[in-house]
């Protein structure tokens, strides 16, 4: 359903673009957690709508122009399978389809992350290098789950700036 959502979302407001004022080639997706999640999902499996279209809207693209995934869950397959050849193989989750047209993507991890582990990250831009897709991944020594939220004094304070600096980059802003 979220997924869904998702799709739907990124083709209403590239539909409505001139109406809102806004570049249709710059409708990028961010989220957090399980919603990194889903902005990983949302940058990969755009080719196939996850619903049965229902009007005009559903022909426009849902790609994302750009994705930021901020500590995204469920990565990899070991919160699937929770053996521990599958913990320790860090394969990617299934669920998640590589192709050279996924987006260019800023992943944004803290170290000490105790709910979603940073490897999480690492497994999906070592993917997403493969397919020679523009990644880069921010890994900062400390600020554990859901920085994102408020200033703790660290260095993940920063996660904002770093961001708009890569957005500026790939000339997003």
């Amino acid at each position: 359903m979220a997924l869904q959502d998702a799709q739907r979302a990124i083709s209403i407001v590239r539909y409505n673009a001139a109406r809102y004022g806004i570049d249709p080639n710059k409708i990028g997706v961010m989220g957090f957690s399980a919603g990194g999640n889903l902005a990983v999902l949302s940058s990969t499996a755009f080719n196939k709508r996850s619903y049965a279209p229902i009007d005009r809207i559903d022909q426009i693209s849902s790609r994302p122009d750009f994705a930021i995934p901020v500590y995204p869950g469920h990565m990899t397959m070991e919160h699937k399978n929770k053996t521990p050849k599958a913990v320790a193989a860090q394969e990617l989750n299934t669920d998640i389809e590589i192709s050279t047209e996924i987006p260019p993507t800023l992943l944004i991890h803290a170290k000490d992350d105790p709910v979603d582990p940073v490897h999480y990250s690492e497994v999906y831009a070592r993917e997403l290098k493969k397919a020679g897709v523009s990644v880069d991944l921010i890994i900062y020594p400390t600020g554990g789950h859901a920085f994102g939220v408020k200033k703790q004094g660290k260095a993940t304070d920063r996660w904002t700036d770093d961001a708009l600096a890569w957005l500026r980059a790939i000339k997003m802003l």
